[in-house]
């Protein structure tokens, strides 16, 4: 048995084992009608990943971190489903995914359980998990904002991808509507914002107002001006793509809302988004 040498990991075991996306317990929001989250990742109103405020979390990711920068790289080939612990390349941190496909030339893609969102990573970036990782509910809960798109739409547009993208890397009050409980099988939620109150189903819900049935060809990004900020993921998303939206804007409180602990609490990303001093829109 391996045990860690560090005060990170210290009485650790560090010994590999395989552990299953089965084995580690399912995510679960709070049963209040309204709790805490911060926003982790999201690419339109049907997907966003939220995490429910929480210390444990921090200790096991600095655990992680201690165990692979300790580790020998080895010829460790992982299977679809298995959880491992997966380099962030951003931050040189590493933490808990779970494979979704091996793909040609030792390359594989993941999904950092405890933030949503998904990566391309080599072998060399892989490392087995250790019991540790069992320890701990994965933290990320994927949700759908409490709106629906208009039976005229094929698609969200744009601007109100835009809209939902802002929230990543910031602090909100869910709550849960009265009248659903999910969408799709998902649970469904509403994000406020802590110190204004602003809804951002309801700040997507006047964009779409905006706009005539037959007129969709204009719901886009308005032209206000922004600075790329935080760290972003999908790969339908690059790093200077600035977000902008035209509804009113969630308070810089709220967008500030990252914990503060000594290890990096940002979620797994790649690509910049409105994290911190957002813009103000007007309606």
């Amino acid at each position: 048995t391996t045990r860690a040498s560090n005060s990170a990991g210290k009485g650790t075991d560090f010994s590999p084992c395989r552990v299953q996306l089965a084995d580690l317990k399912p995510p679960s929001l709070p049963n209040d009608v309204s709790f805490q989250v911060l926003v982790s990742d999201a690419t339109d109103p049907t997907s966003v990943w939220v995490q429910p405020h929480t210390t444990s979390f921090q200790e096991l990711t600095a655990v992680l971190h201690s165990y692979c920068v300790q580790t020998p790289s080895s010829s460790f080939s992982p299977s679809s489903g298995d959880i491992c612990c997966a380099l962030f390349e951003a931050d040189g941190h590493y933490y808990r995914a779970v494979v979704l496909e091996a793909m040609a030339g030792n390359r594989y893609h993941i999904r950092y359980v405890d933030f949503g969102n998904t990566a391309m990573v080599s072998r060399d970036q892989l490392f087995p998990a250790i019991p540790a990782v069992t320890q701990l509910p994965i933290q990320a809960v994927q949700c759908q904002l409490a709106t629906r798109l208009p039976a005229h739409l094929n698609a969200w547009p744009e601007n109100i991808k835009a809209c939902t993208v802002e929230c990543i890397n910031m602090s909100f009050e869910a709550v849960r509507p009265a009248d659903v409980d999910s969408y799709a099988g998902l649970p469904a939620i509403d994000l406020e914002d802590m110190e204004t109150g602003v809804s951002v189903c309801d700040r997507i819900g006047r964009l779409l107002s905006k706009h005539a049935v037959s007129d969709t060809s204009t719901l886009r990004p308005s032209a206000a001006s922004s600075t790329a900020r935080g760290p972003s993921s999908s790969s339908n998303r690059t790093p200077d793509d600035a977000r902008n939206s035209d509804a009113p804007a969630i308070s810089q409180a709220t967008a500030t809302g990252q914990r503060a602990v000594s290890v990096p609490s940002s979620p797994p990303k790649t690509k910049a988004v409105l994290a911190k001093d957002v813009e103000h829109f007007q309606l």
